[in-house]
């Protein structure tokens, strides 16, 4: 059986993140319209795909996908590198990037947000 590490990759992405970028930073798990403070990180596992089924009718591996959005009203710039450094993380988690762009977010403009896909096969 497989050991759900969300919470795992939460904490350790946004400690990182603190550490590297923005000690202000706070994030969660639960999506809120706007974010509660700024910079914020949203982070949610968006899919996990079984994989590596035993003949024992188990599982010896899982795809897993988080998103991780972030969120200031700094600049495009700062959070351009605060995605990067998500990226580097990530990465040293044996997760690969799948989306990596910034978009508008429409409730309100003066807001910079950045979206993240990263994927994994967790054993």
């Amino acid at each position: 059986m497989l050991k759900d590490r969300t919470n795992e990759y939460y904490t350790g992405l946004l400690h990182y993140l603190q550490e590297t970028d923005d000690a202000k930073l706070t994030g969660g798990q639960k999506y809120n319209d706007t974010p509660p403070s700024f910079p914020w990180m949203y982070f949610t596992q968006i899919s996990g795909a079984g994989r590596l089924h035993t003949l024992s009718n188990t599982e010896e591996g899982m795809y897993v996908c988080y998103q991780v959005e972030l969120y200031n009203k700094t600049s495009i710039n700062a959070l351009r590198i605060m995605a990067n450094n998500a990226r580097v993380y990530m990465f040293s988690q044996g997760f690969r990037t799948e989306t990596f762009r910034p978009m508008d977010n429409v409730a309100d403009r003066k807001i910079n947000r950045f979206v993240m896909t990263f994927i994994k096969l967790e054993t």
